[in-house]
């Protein structure tokens, strides 16, 4: 009753050692097991108390709705549809109120979900009752990744297995980690010493290795639309940039980006709407300011009527026996 399911556990099992005929006893037992989500031990307590001639059908439906929503739980993780694992996990957790397993599961799909912030509290809400849970300490780790705070991640990982060697998600992460740092400082090294084709090969390659890590693919793109942008591949670097924002929507230095693209490919309309977004979010900046005022005067340029493209010759062109070549028309016709 003071939500101590552990210390109760003790006593129950104490209870039915010293009368194994105890009915109330292993009621008890079933009740924590329950609560602790250990549904094994709780079905084996629950066929004790039906062989001593008493039912407690609550406690079964209880049983019976954990495993199924664990059960669900799982199957939505391998299918990777975190947002289902997670509303699955929470309902088990309804009635497993204590269960550290659970607990852990729910944190480590709050993290991949990008949730950092709560799967952080949720593992650490764990690690309050067992400070040294490899489980917990891993989702910790995995939200550290997953901010793009590496190093302090690598820590996580590696107390991790230093416990528990055999942790597989925690070893799998910990390679990823590894891979994709390498291949990031690599792209790095190479657009630093103007080996641009070589920066573009390898930003798009770290960009293969971890999918859910959005914070650092946001960057990669970024880094991978620089050195389009240097290429000349225009379209790529929007494209770029375009990917960067759906993964961080106010990243503003791609917004930057793309807006100069825009204006590069007189697409003002759409560098307009990016520079007002960044000068919206810092006002006091006067160099986002200038840059919209920019944007603005350009596509208010470009709505006039440009008699020069009309004619199809070049905007140096200014004397009019000179538009007489491009267009074969008589000179007195260009009034």
């Amino acid at each position: 009753m003071l939500g101590q399911p552990r210390q109760a556990l003790e006593d129950a099992k104490t209870s039915t050692n010293l009368d194994p005929e105890c009915t109330k006893g292993w009621t008890r037992v079933a009740r924590c097991c329950v609560m602790l989500g250990d549904t094994v031990t709780a079905k084996q307590a629950l066929t004790k108390l039906g062989n001593l001639g008493e039912e407690n059908p609550t406690e079964q439906r209880n049983v019976d709705t954990v495993d199924r929503m664990v059960s669900d739980s799982q199957q939505a993780y391998q299918s990777k549809d975190y947002r289902k694992s997670l509303w699955c996990l929470d309902k088990a957790l309804e009635i497993a109120t204590h269960s550290l397993t659970l607990k852990t599961s729910r944190a480590e799909c709050l993290a991949f979900l990008g949730r950092y912030t709560e799967a952080s509290e949720a593992a650490n809400s764990v690690l309050q009752f067992d400070n040294m849970n490899a489980d917990a300490i891993y989702v910790r780790g995995l939200c550290l990744y997953y901010e793009d705070n590496v190093d302090r991640a690598f820590s996580h990982f590696t107390q991790v297995l230093r416990s528990a060697p055999d942790h597989v998600k925690a070893k799998e992460i910990y390679k990823k980690a590894k891979s994709l740092k390498t291949k990031k400082e690599e792209g790095n090294t190479a657009f630093k010493a103007g080996n641009l084709d070589e920066a573009y090969r390898l930003y798009t390659e770290a960009l293969q290795i971890d999918p859910c890590n959005r914070t650092t693919n946001a960057k990669l793109y970024f880094n991978r639309t620089t050195v389009a942008s240097k290429l000349k591949k225009t379209a790529e670097s929007i494209s770029d940039c375009d990917k960067a924002l759906d993964l961080d929507p106010n990243y503003t230095k791609a917004l930057l980006r793309r807006a100069k693209s825009y204006m590069e490919t007189e697409q003002y309309e759409e560098a307009v709407r990016d520079y007002e977004k960044v000068h919206k979010a810092d006002r006091g900046n006067m160099e986002y300011r200038q840059l919209l005022q920019e944007a603005k005067l350009e596509l208010k340029k470009s709505k006039r009527k440009d008699y020069y493209k009309i004619l199809g010759v070049d905007k140096k062109c200014t004397r009019k026996r000179e538009y007489t070549a491009h267009i074969n028309l008589p000179y007195q016709l260009l009034i």
